[in-house]
């Protein structure tokens, strides 16, 4: 696939088509942000100057109406009955009627629930309309316009199909509403095939198969538009912010830009960009896609550390960064899609995004090396509030990195001297050219074969390694509230406990573990539900850890929980951090607040993993252990962390006093 830039790529369409006429049809496709519609106008307008009269569509206005996409997700996406077949028109009409000609926002709100879920009562059953609205409340909540199932393909080709083939044909194509999401009729969009030479269509998906296998490819010429992602990022932001589209704040542009339009880009559009004929280049002028390539890391030994000190080379910098990979995984279509966050001197100054499906292409080559951070407005760059944002998109953080990194200079080349704790040093090259590269490659001999990423190091440690996750409860002090509300993933949790001893429930537990599970060594189980997803939950006896959890359908959960369950307790949990060092949550009861920290002891003690935890809370909040501390024996806390049990242990002695006072037999006083 070749990429030219615009006045190139204008002239290869008009010697294309100028001696064909039954070409009349110009599909133009690219992401979201490339510049399809600016290029598609400059076509027009070059054409034009060419003595050529083009009209230009954008398919967007060939969105199906909200309604109608989220109902249709959720019925493809859950497994409904016949029943719900053979009604679905009706149920299509009942969603519309009920959120037509009403902003995106207030669509779904709790009365048009209701309205809804009442008239699906009067044609379904109660537990099957039950069912379809949370399934449909979920879609909601996850809607994408970024997917090709958002697009009216029949419609769009129909058009199509009457331009290219009737003559004098009058063809009148929908207006979309982004405000209230849905698309009316508008009379002055109107084409006669005969007007026109050539129709340019642009979007997102037009050399999707869902319409080309539609339409009669002797009629259409395929282009399209290539695009750095910094850029689309940039133009997304200043073209959204106080519009009408649906994401019209930052923090909803950047959370949409990093879930929904790469990962859409990456899954539906860049392999339809191999049909294109002819690929106009986007991108501004500069040199940073050339210099990103030539970034590097190396694993280094102590011999190359004593070059760098015998040949005293400038120390240019020393700080301190934390990374945190976020990883989403689609076992539908095995692709991983990555978000890398670091924080250096408690400022977020990194941004970035991979994935294994993304192929080699000029501007997505080494897309990890994109730092979208420089786009970012001020306000958006608080790192908890990040991660909670991607949390809820199902990115899930998975792995925290501390550097010590050091940059050198050495006759004007710059590189970084990397050192995490247990993995060794590593040397990361900056951009430069190849020449400079060489040189400083022969300098500290190098070893070129071996190009790294800390992630996968990380995780091949992890993977060759057994694991003692230890757990710990902790009574919170002092903590935010306000910080917890805004930055962190705040869960409803209900906890059924479940009678152990009860020799059903263990053997519900080896069928559900298939019989892996050691039943000797558990002592507490309960089924929790999250936003109507039930886990069962399985706590080992001597260190309270989370031994075995595992996903229950809700059939099967409100059986056990209707059979077997003695307590329900409502918990408000707040997500702090998941990674294969440590979880942290901490969950309000009442008034009260406690911090469950698990973590691996044999690369962590408790007062590092107390001490990576306060990172993301405020400086005020302490830690205090319970009066029952179940997790980890007293002794090792007094060894590891005295001040956590000093109060505790002052406590309980003068209470130990106060009961032998009492308990002390009182001498009577004998008459004289």
């Amino acid at each position: 696939m070749n990429f030219y830039n615009f006045d190139v790529w204008s002239k290869k369409i008009y010697n294309a088509i100028k001696h064909k006429k039954h070409k009349k049809i110009i599909l133009l496709a690219g992401a979201s942000c490339s510049g399809k519609s600016f290029n598609a106008l400059r076509l027009a307008k070059q054409l034009g100057c060419w003595g050529k009269k083009v009209a230009v569509i954008s398919s967007d206005n060939y969105y199906k109406s909200f309604a109608r996409i989220i109902t249709e997700k959720t019925y493809l996406h859950n497994n409904f009955n016949e029943q719900v077949n053979k009604i679905f028109p009706q149920v299509l009409k009942i969603v519309y009627e009920n959120t037509k000609n009403v902003i995106l926002s207030e669509k779904f709100n709790a009365q048009n629930f209701e309205k809804i879920n009442k008239q699906l009562c009067e044609l379904l059953p109660a537990d099957t309309a039950k069912n379809f609205m949370i399934a449909l409340h979920k879609e909601y909540l996850s809607y994408n316009f970024d997917e090709p199932s958002a697009l009216d393909f029949d419609r769009l080709a129909e058009d199509i199909n009457m331009l290219t083939t009737i003559k004098d044909k009058e063809v009148y194509y929908p207006s979309y509403q982004f405000d209230l999401c849905e698309s009316v009729f508008s009379a002055e969009n109107k084409i006669i095939s005969k007007d026109y030479d050539y129709i340019i269509i642009e979007g997102l998906f037009v050399l999707r198969p869902e319409l080309l296998q539609k339409i009669n490819p002797k009629y259409i010429l395929k282009t399209a538009v290539n695009c750095d992602i910094s850029t689309m990022l940039s133009r997304l932001l200043n073209r959204n912010v106080n519009s009408k589209r649906a994401a019209n704040t930052q923090e909803k542009i950047i959370l949409s830009f990093v879930t929904n339009i790469i990962p859409s880009y990456i899954r539906y559009i860049q392999p339809t960009l191999q049909e294109a004929n002819l690929v106009v280049d986007s991108t501004p002028e500069t040199n940073e896609i050339e210099d990103v390539k030539w970034q590097r890391k190396y694993p280094v030994s102590d011999d190359i550390i004593k070059i760098i000190e015998n040949n005293k080379l400038k120390l240019v910098s020393s700080t301190i960064q934390y990374d945190f990979l976020l990883e989403h995984y689609n076992p539908v279509t095995n692709e991983h899609i990555d978000i890398t966050l670091r924080k250096e001197n408690n400022t977020l100054n990194k941004l970035t995004i991979k994935s294994n499906k993304l192929k080699n292409t000029n501007s997505f080559d080494n897309l990890e090396e994109f730092n979208l951070i420089k786009i970012l407005p001020e306000r958006t760059k608080n790192i908890n509030l990040l991660i909670k944002m991607f949390s809820q998109a199902k990115y899930i953080p998975t792995i925290i990195i501390k550097k010590e990194r050091k940059i050198y200079e050495y006759n004007g080349y710059k590189f970084k001297l990397d050192y995490i704790p247990e993995l060794g040093n590593f040397i990361e090259l900056f951009p430069m050219p190849i020449k400079n590269l060489k040189h400083i490659i022969k300098l500290l001999n190098l070893n070129t074969t071996k190009q790294v990423t800390y992630f996968d190091i990380y995780k091949q440690v992890i993977l060759n390694k057994e694991h003692q996750l230890k757990a710990i409860e902790l009574k919170v002090v002092n903590p935010d509230k306000n910080q917890l509300e805004t930055e962190f993933v705040k869960q409803n949790v209900i906890q059924y406990l479940l009678p152990f001893e009860n020799m059903e429930v263990q053997n519900i537990l080896k069928n559900i573990f298939k019989n892996e599970i050691d039943i000797s060594i558990l002592g507490t189980c309960y089924i929790e539900e999250i936003e109507s997803n039930f886990s069962i939950v399985a706590l080992d006896v001597e260190e309270g850890r989370i031994f075995f959890k595992q996903k229950l359908n809700i059939d099967e959960a409100k059986k056990i929980i209707e059979k077997y369950n003695k307590t329900q307790k409502h918990i408000t949990r707040y997500n702090i951090v998941k990674s294969f060092l440590l979880t942290a949550n901490i969950d309000e009861d009442g008034n009260n607040y406690k911090i469950r920290i698990r973590f691996d002891r044999d690369r962590y003690n408790l007062e590092k993993a107390i001490g990576f935890t306060k990172t993301f809370l405020n400086d005020k909040t302490n830690f205090t252990a319970l009066d029952k501390i179940p997790k980890i024996s007293k002794t090792k806390l007094e060894e590891e962390m005295p001040e956590l049990i000093e109060k505790n242990s002052t406590k309980k002695k003068s209470t130990k006093k106060t009961k032998e006072k009492d308990n002390k037999p009182t001498k009577k006083k004998s008459k004289k």
